[in-house]
């Protein structure tokens, strides 16, 4: 993928098949996920997936966080590569960057500052304090 000098890119976050399946109804919301990223695509704006995952077992998820651990319970395959697989409906391209968050932010304990600096620098100039 080219390097894009614009301000902006469009984070595709938690499109997992094992979430999705949990709601009663994707069909409005992938159209609309895949809308954007056509548009995205389409303007050269960079498209940055990011997915939550653990490792085999999820050691990451603290019995103590009650909205961890609840899910724990509740997905199927947490823990396993099927577990972080995205839609096909609005899955990346090659070369799109596909980032792994273990919280509910997206920041906490994933490269995902890293990849924005390296893609959008001035959003992140407005957004976080300079390094």
């Amino acid at each position: 993928m080219e390097q894009n000098t614009q301000d902006t890119a469009l984070l595709v976050m938690d499109m997992q098949s094992a979430i999705l399946r949990n709601l009663p109804d994707t069909t409005q919301l992938l159209s609309n996920v895949a809308k954007a990223i056509a548009t995205a695509r389409h303007n050269k704006i960079p498209v940055i997936y990011v997915v939550v995952g653990f490792r085999t077992g999820a050691p990451e998820i603290n019995m103590n966080n009650k909205s961890f651990a609840a899910s724990k319970e509740r997905f199927t395959g947490i823990g396993t590569e099927e577990f972080v697989k995205i839609h096909p409906d609005v899955a990346p391209l090659e070369g799109e960057v596909t980032v792994t968050k273990r919280r509910i932010s997206a920041f906490t304990g994933s490269d995902l500052e890293v990849v924005l600096r390296a893609f959008v620098t001035w959003c992140l100039r407005v957004l976080l304090p300079a390094e």
